[in-house]
């Protein structure tokens, strides 16, 4: 990795303009715990792209993986109005709703592009788990136990959909069903708690 960064510094140093090679760097600072001057990476990245540049599904994709989901959206709100035929395109639209109903906001807009994710890819079950999340947000709680159903026939020990579901549960009341999905996820993954109220979901009633 060190030298793999030197390269990176030395071709930037004798081209600033290569934007690919400020990306991958951005990458490897934030690899590395050096936030800070990642994101100053990104920032200059914002400034030098067009707003249709492929750069920027991999800029909100670095947004996404560092938990700044309204940077990340940004970045797919300049990239999928351009990239309307791209082969990823439902790819981004699943990742722009799952920054939106991380953060609860434009939740309607959330659920647009969800149903654009399913519908290009029904049998996806990240693609269902956030429509899931967003129709939990929405306090639709039999479309949100739908679809969490879906994602777990699909992918049985998906550990955020079997949470997603016990919240369901738990706001139903059906305390036993609850109890056995959280326990579930929480096999699955055993900081999903911490995991959920990082990212600012919905995390379970005490």
């Amino acid at each position: 990795p060190d030298k793999a960064l030197a390269d990176f510094d030395n071709a930037l140093r004798l081209d600033p303009s290569q934007d690919a090679a400020r990306l991958q760097r951005a990458w490897m600072l934030a690899d590395g715990d050096e936030l800070a001057k990642a994101l100053d990476e990104l920032a200059t990245l914002d400034k030098r792209l067009p707003p249709q540049s492929d750069l920027r599904r991999q800029m909100a994709n670095l947004y996404g993986s560092l938990d700044m989901p309204a940077q990340a959206v940004a970045q797919w709100n300049l990239w999928i109005p351009a990239h309307k035929h791209d082969v990823d395109r439902d790819e981004a639209y699943n990742s722009r709703c799952w920054a939106r109903a991380e953060m609860g906001i434009e939740l309607d807009q959330a659920l647009e592009d969800c149903d654009e994710a399913v519908d290009a890819d029904s049998r996806n079950a990240s693609f269902l788990d956030s429509r899931g999340w967003v129709y939990l947000r929405q306090g639709k709680l039999k479309k949100a136990m739908a679809d969490f159903d879906r994602a777990l026939s699909v992918k049985p020990g998906q550990a955020s959909s079997l949470y997603g579901r016990g919240l369901v549960h738990q706001r139903q009341s059906e305390t036993a069903a609850a109890q056995a999905d959280l326990a579930a996820a929480r096999k699955a993954l055993p900081d999903i708690d911490a995991k959920i109220a990082h990212s600012g979901l919905p995390a379970v009633t005490p």
